[in-house]
């Protein structure tokens, strides 16, 4: 299988310019070995997160979240969509969390003055739980924080890079066995993965989450259709329609308006029917994936339905 190994895998740069890593067929697995957003100088736990030790954060914007890429699709075209399939995340036994005054939203709360503190917590990878403590323990949940292709003619940071190609969205469904389509504006696509979470509570909101080291199976095939105005995911359970935006309500109108669009596009429903869903169906929902305080990043937002709904509708 071919693979892009964690000394490679060190690209900060969404860049259509690169010449591809990797050049895979249509369905053919493939492997990133992600490093950590540090890029692996925090992965020890070892060091508190302060200036002195992520001198990648004196750059604008941060050098930090490297991706593997990028991977040129056969039969992608330029202007059009991507299917990737997320075959599996095998996560490094542990990862590392870290509080950063300077991008935590309580930093400067008086009120609240551990988040003014600079400190790290290292997270035990079991095989059902992410593990800080005895107290601390939850679900273990490995997810793909950044999955990109590079943006049409600008090149973006892989770090702060957010648009409907992907970027560091920082998906919970971003997860083995779901299905994310993005937008393509170069030939083969020329995808790039990175950032990989072994858990993350939505919003993201201490700043950062469970920061791991992992390696990621991928698999992804030409989509058709026209460009998107964010990324989507399938799940087993649910279709998720990302809006990407700032203020958090206009990120939450443009993830409405394009599950509204989804529904009708793809799934039969008629513009009214897709209205009245979204005001009425007590099992839509949204997710708020992403909401830190890094001033580069918009706010992401989900609109969820469950699949079998959708799926139903379109059969009838």
């Amino acid at each position: 299988m071919q693979r892009i190994r964690r000394d490679q895998a060190t690209i900060y740069a969404l860049d259509g310019r690169l010449e591809p890593m990797l050049r895979v067929e249509a369905g053919e697995p493939f492997v990133i070995e992600t490093d950590d957003a540090s890029t692996g100088r925090l992965t020890s736990g070892k060091l508190l997160p302060t200036p002195d030790n992520t001198p990648y954060t004196a750059y604008a914007p941060a050098k930090a979240n490297p991706v593997g890429g990028p991977v040129h699709v056969a039969g992608v075209t330029a202007r059009s969509r991507i299917r990737i399939e997320i075959v599996d995340i095998k996560l490094e036994p542990h990862g590392v969390a870290y509080n950063q005054p300077p991008i935590s939203p309580l930093g400067t709360d008086s009120s609240f003055p551990e988040a003014g503190e600079y400190f790290l917590e290292r997270v035990e990878h079991g095989e059902a739980e992410a593990v800080i403590s005895d107290r601390l323990r939850w679900p273990i949940w490995p997810m793909v924080g950044t999955l990109a292709c590079a943006p049409e003619w600008e090149v973006h940071s892989s770090g702060s890079g957010q648009g409907p190609w992907g970027g560091n969205v920082d998906v919970l469904d971003f997860r083995p066995g779901a299905t994310v389509i993005l937008s393509t504006y170069h030939e083969g696509g020329l995808l790039f993965a990175g950032d990989v979470h072994g858990c993350q509570s939505d919003t993201e909101y201490f700043g950062t989450a469970d920061e791991s080291q992992a390696t990621v199976t991928l698999r992804a095939w030409p989509e058709a259709g026209d460009l998107l105005p964010a990324p989507r995911a399938i799940t087993d359970e649910s279709i998720v329609a990302l809006g990407i935006a700032r203020p958090l309500e206009a990120a939450a109108h443009a993830a409405i308006r394009h599950l509204l669009d989804w529904l009708v596009e793809s799934y039969g429903f008629t513009r009214r029917e897709a209205y009245l869903t979204a005001g009425l169906n007590p099992e839509f929902r949204l997710r708020v994936y992403q909401m830190t305080s890094i001033d580069e990043l918009a706010y992401v937002v989900g609109a969820t339905l469950p699949r079998s709904f959708a799926e139903r509708v379109a059969s009838s």
